[in-house]
């Protein structure tokens, strides 16, 4: 899930650094300002770039675990549909056949450009009531984020959205389109109360129905499994399987057809995944919170060091900093504590408030935090010790034990500011002598990768563990310099998935 929200990300560290930057040294070179990068798409395959659909609401268990968007349209390129059956197959609860082709590439960089003119970030997520027929559309755009709106039937739909509710359908290519018959997928069983109107016997080899109630396995006999998307194609909840002393409804889902499903298994036999409503992914930011503004502080030389205050990760991962360097511990959310933490700013109306800054005095310390779950993302910035209930210096104090982090791999970076003995006796400085054993820091200016050697040999990532250590808790100060032949360095230690440095090096594939 990962990868994502470039934009707002380089702009919260572009406020941090000007707020730790207001008071420069003439011997301290200024920081080029990066160039934020422009909208796009992202280009991976398990991405979603684009999804509407029609359905009505409430949905049973069962209905949610079957629904097939209307329309898709993924990262590399494809768009898959359902195709509307005729008069008489609908009406005999036949959902259609779903069908896929690739996407005219100008097309979609067209649509880019008219969905970001569009004004559909700005909309509600739900317009009219939640009940009944609703139209539903998702959009995902790096630098925008992920947003879904959703509009009932019997309420006028803004322009934005209905601008847009079509865009997907006009991306097929329809003399291109090939159906899609899956090979494998989990099961999902729902025991019926009386049989459907369409009963079919469940294949003694197949597995138990009984078993699988409550606990979806997957499942990937090729033929069978196509026998069973047939049924469900054809005859959706009309359908029935009877086991020789039950009836139930057999759903199958795969990844990239039905909603929020997980992939095959390494294990045909590991049960399915628990589900969630953020990206499980240990790479996904799922909540971020900074500190940015105040009054001018000393901070000089923070650079790629500045971290969140706090950071959860798709796999209830914790990072906690004192910003914007000092002491970082990290520690591990249970599925249901992370919820349970979740819950508390969703219900609190975190998503009910137009993204944007609240009006603060320039003095004053400002909270900005990021929500990113599978169905919608926000960002909000607010004072410190506001009336917003959450609206402390660190949302995370006390949510997990913790313990302090010491980086395994990441980057190594240096820049001479100038001679040591400019900042001798400077109050705002601690000054640090760099190892002889270590690499000379005059070689450290471009990043360089730190990694222990995985069989024992010559590579360490002792440098970088030298530096964090310094720059992250052992001392009061607020500038960490490290001196070496008379001359001052800042350095940078950039540890991909903890701060907000550089990305993890692309690695040679194993011949």
């Amino acid at each position: 899930m990962i990868r994502r929200r470039l934009l707002p990300l380089c702009l919260l560290a572009l406020f941090l650094l000007a707020a730790c930057d207001l008071l420069p040294r003439q011997a301290v070179p200024a920081t080029p300002v990066p160039t934020p990068p422009a909208y796009h798409w992202d280009e991976r395959a398990s991405v979603v770039l684009l999804r509407s659909d029609r359905f009505s609401v409430p949905l049973s268990d069962a209905d949610f675990a079957a629904r097939v968007p209307a329309c898709a349209v993924f990262g590399d390129g494809r768009v898959r549909w359902v195709e509307p059956p005729d008069a008489a197959a609908a009406a005999q609860g036949a959902l259609g056949r779903l069908l896929e082709s690739r996407v005219d590439p100008a097309a979609l960089a067209a649509l880019l450009e008219r969905v970001i003119d569009s004004g559909f970030f700005a909309l509600e997520p739900v317009i009219g009531p939640n009940l009944g027929p609703v139209r539903e559309l998702l959009i995902r755009v790096e630098g925008l984020g992920t947003h879904t709106v959703q509009v009932a039937d019997i309420t006028p739909a803004p322009a934005a959205f209905d601008a847009l509710f079509g865009a997907c359908e006009s991306l097929r290519q329809l003399d291109e389109a090939q159906e899609i018959i899956p090979t494998g997928g989990w099961l999902h069983v729902f025991p019926l109360a009386a049989p459907g109107d369409v009963r079919l016997p469940w294949p003694p080899d197949a597995p138990d129905l009984a078993a699988l109630v409550d606990q979806p396995r997957w499942y990937a006999d090729e033929a069978q499994v196509a026998a069973i998307w047939a049924v469900q194609r054809d005859y959706g909840a009309r359908a029935s399987f009877w086991d020789g002393e039950r009836a139930y409804r057999v759903i199958l889902r795969v990844e990239g057809i039905t909603l929020d499903t997980p992939r095959e298994p390494r294990d045909p036999t590991a049960p399915l995944p628990p589900t969630t409503p953020w990206y499980p992914e240990a790479e996904a930011r799922v909540f971020t919170a900074w500190l940015i503004g105040g009054l001018p502080g000393p901070y000089r030389t923070v650079g790629l060091n500045a971290m969140p205050a706090c950071s959860i990760f798709g796999d209830g991962r914790v990072i906690v900093s004192e910003q914007p360097i000092g002491r970082v511990q990290v520690g591990k959310l249970s599925r249901t504590a992370m919820q349970d933490f979740l819950d508390g700013w969703i219900e609190s109306g975190f998503f009910d408030e137009a993204p944007g800054t609240t009006a603060a005095p320039p003095d004053r310390v400002q909270q900005v935090v990021t929500i990113q779950l599978r169905d919608r993302e926000l960002t909000r910035t607010f004072t410190t010790t506001s009336a917003y209930a959450r609206s402390v210096r660190n949302p995370c104090a006390g949510i997990a034990a913790l313990v302090p982090y010491e980086p395994e791999a990441g980057y190594l970076s240096a820049e001479r500011i100038g001679p040591a003995d400019a900042y001798e006796g400077d109050i705002d400085y601690a000054l640090v002598a760099w190892p002889e054993e270590y690499p000379p820091l005059r070689r450290l200016a471009t990043p360089t990768w730190q990694e222990d050697a995985a069989s024992g040999g010559e590579a360490t990532a002792d440098p970088l563990r030298f530096a964090w250590a310094h720059l992250h808790g052992l001392h009061g100060n607020p500038n960490v310099l490290f001196t070496q032949q008379g001359s001052a360095y800042a350095v940078y230690a950039s540890v991909p998935g903890v701060n907000m440095g550089l990305a993890a090096p692309t690695l040679p594939a194993a011949e």
